[in-house]
C-alpha cells in the first residue's frame, strides 16, 4: 500500500481505499454481487476477475 493507505487497482486503474478493493474482490469471488459495487459499473465479470487474479494485494 502507498503512504497514505491507497491501493493501485488494475481494474479500474487508479489509486483506491481498502475497503472498495475488498469489496471488488468480494464480487470477483461472486460473495457479493455487481450491482452493490457502484464503482465497478460496466465491467464484466469476467474483466473484473482477471484484475483480481493478477492483483498483487489479493491472494
Amino acid at each position: 500500500m502507498s503512504e497514505n493507505n491507497l491501493i493501485k487497482c488494475k481494474l479500474l486503474k487508479k489509486e483506491i481505499a481498502a475497503g472498495l478493493c475488498q469489496d471488488i474482490f468480494s464480487v470477483s469471488c461472486k460473495l457479493i454481487k455487481r450491482e452493490a459495487v457502484k464503482e465497478i459499473d460496466g465491467y464484466t465479470q469476467e474483466q473484473i476477475e482477471k484484475a483480481c487474479e493478477s492483483c498483487p494485494y489479493t491472494d
